[in-house]
């Protein structure tokens, strides 16, 4: 699948699951920063990656995805950035749901997703 965008920053506490995500969208051919938790995503980000979209985990040790919403929306040089928010907690998913651009529940499929980030980017 084609995307409009082509920078992604994925963020999640689970290894194998960032390894994933990323790997299959590099296939695709976007360019993919990964980072393990909210603190390590907005280090990413002040060193001067600005992806298209930033796809995050809410559920994480320390600070939450949604933690990591609220900065970048605070934010003026990201508050506009297209966020997906994923989770397996359906309530988690809606306590974000007007401050994230879309939701993912997990587990979801690569096409899920593929659909997902063509909509929001």
């Amino acid at each position: 699948m084609t995307y409009p965008c082509d920078r992604v920053l994925v963020v999640d506490d689970d290894t194998d699951i960032l390894d994933a995500l990323a790997q299959a969208l590099r296939e695709e051919g976007i360019q993919v920063h990964t980072a393990e938790g909210a603190d390590a995503a907005l280090l990413d980000l002040q060193q001067g990656f600005l992806p298209d979209v930033v796809l995050t985990d809410l559920m994480m040790p320390g600070r939450s995805g949604e933690d990591l919403i609220d900065d970048l929306r605070r934010n003026p040089a990201t508050h506009d950035l297209a966020i997906v928010a994923m989770s397996a907690n359906a309530a988690s998913l809606m306590r974000v749901r007007g401050k994230a651009n879309g939701e993912l529940a997990k587990p979801f499929s690569l096409h899920t997703m593929d659909v997902m980030l063509a909509s929001v980017c």
